[in-house]
C-alpha cells in the first residue's frame, strides 16, 4: 500500500495505491505476476486505475539483490466534473528488489507507460518508485522475493 500527498503552486494532489505480487520459479529465476489498483484526486479530476504486469528477475551474483524487468498495462478511468474518459496505459518497468530480512524487501522501480485512447493525443508518462514490500509466505529465505515456488509481496 502506498500513499502520497503533494502540493505544487497551490494544487494539492492526493493518491493511494495497492499492489500485490506472486512469484514462481521460471527459467533459472523468478517469474512474477503483479496486480495493482490506484486512486488519485487533484482539483476536480479523479482517476481510478487497474493494472497488471508480468516480470522476470534473477539474483545478482551472491547478493540479496534481484534486478527485474516487467511488462504491463491496464485501464484508467478519469472523471472531470460530469465528463468521464477511459485511458489505457501500456509499457515496461525496470527495477530491483533487495531483501532486507526474511519478511521485507526494499524496492526501486522506473516505469514508462504509453497512455493510449486520450481524446487529444496519446502521451508517455514516467514514474519512479521507492518503497518497502512486505513478504507473506516467504518459504525459502535464500531463494528471493516470495521464496522461490510460491510467495508474494
Amino acid at each position: 500500500m502506498a500513499g502520497s500527498l503533494s502540493a505544487v503552486e497551490g494544487d494539492v494532489r492526493g493518491a493511494v495505491a495497492l499492489r500485490g505480487c506472486g512469484f514462481a520459479a521460471l527459467w533459472g529465476g523468478l517469474g512474477g505476476v503483479e496486480l495493482e489498483t490506484d486512486y488519485s484526486h487533484v482539483r476536480g479530476l479523479d482517476e481510478w486505475g487497474l493494472g497488471a504486469s508480468l516480470s522476470w528477475q534473477r539474483r545478482w551474483g551472491g547478493s540479496s539483490v534481484y534486478p527485474y524487468l516487467a511488462l504491463g498495462g491496464g485501464w484508467r478511468q478519469e472523471w472531470l466534473g460530469s465528463f468521464a474518459e477511459a485511458r489505457f496505459p501500456l509499457g515496461a518497468a525496470l527495477g530491483a528488489r533487495a531483501l532486507a530480512g526474511e519478511r521485507a524487501v526494499v524496492r526501486v522501480e522506473y516505469r514508462v507507460r504509453r497512455v493510449t485512447h486520450d481524446p487529444v493525443a496519446d502521451f508517455t508518462e514516467q514514474q519512479a518508485w521507492l518503497g518497502i514490500s512486505l513478504l507473506f509466505r516467504n518459504r525459502a529465505r535464500a531463494e528471493g522475493p516470495g521464496g522461490g515456488e510460491r510467495g508474494g509481496d
